[in-house]
């Protein structure tokens, strides 16, 4: 067997393993792809929760806690005054966030 018939079987012999390796790795790097993004989505969410909880000022287990006298005793207004600054910080927080895609757009 001469140099040149060698050369071209061991190139053809490194394109088997080249598209071999690639069929056989290419699944794996999608799969590690999807499962960072996952676990990016995962992690936003969960941020998101801690924040609504850390800026709430209800109390999650108030649903399944019963009343206690200093609870009814608490004044509506001053928990509705609450509730609507809540909202109105969530509106300009909305807006803010509309602007800025709006701006990435342009």
């Amino acid at each position: 067997m001469d140099r040149f018939t060698r050369f071209r079987m061991l190139r053809a012999l490194w394109a088997r393993a080249r598209a071999l390796l690639a069929w056989l790795h290419g699944p794996q790097q999608q799969y590690l792809r999807l499962r960072a993004q996952r676990w990016q989505q995962v992690q936003v969410a969960e941020r998101h929760l801690l924040d609504g909880m850390v800026r709430s000022t209800e109390d999650p287990d108030a649903r399944v806690r019963p009343p206690t006298a200093a609870q009814s005793g608490s004044t509506p207004q001053a928990w509705q005054a609450q509730r609507d600054a809540q909202r109105q910080w969530g509106e300009v927080q909305r807006q803010w966030y509309e602007t800025q895609q709006r701006q990435g757009r342009q």
